[in-house]
């Protein structure tokens, strides 16, 4: 895919009152020869936990894991990676990632529901392991 640059954008952004604007020029862009896209396999379902922790705020964790009733981080970790492995194997649902080719570390993930589920059900509930299999 070509390196081209980008045209400049401005995006409200609801939560700040702000904007998004200048996207990444060509020069800082990750070379498409360095991205591999893969399907998940269970193996990912801890790098993939971890990241979710990196990713969402400690607000958004709070509403679903109270702080005082949380264990270890590592403990979150595990729990919530048990809980999207089910999810690899379900026949109605796709789970991605960005590999990068250099190092071989996971720098995106995305997942979905394929139109043929019959229901959709969030990963970060307790009941995904019940539900997903």
């Amino acid at each position: 895919m070509p390196q081209q640059q980008a045209a400049f954008i401005k995006v409200p952004t609801e939560l700040t009152g702000g904007f998004q604007t200048m996207p990444t020029e060509p020069s800082r862009r990750i070379p498409d020869s360095d991205l591999r896209v893969e399907i998940c396999t269970e193996a990912d379902a801890l790098k993939i936990a971890e990241a979710f922790y990196t990713c969402f705020p400690a607000d958004w964790w709070a509403k679903k894991e109270p702080v005082e009733l949380r264990p270890a981080e590592d403990v979150r970790h595990a729990l919530l990676a048990k809980r999207l492995l089910p999810a690899f194997k379900h026949p109605h649902m796709i789970i991605v990632k960005a590999v990068f080719v250099p190092t071989g570390e996971i720098i995106g993930v995305a997942g979905w529901s394929l139109p043929s589920s019959p229901e959709v059900h969030t990963l970060f509930r307790r009941s995904a392991v019940d539900h997903y299999g």
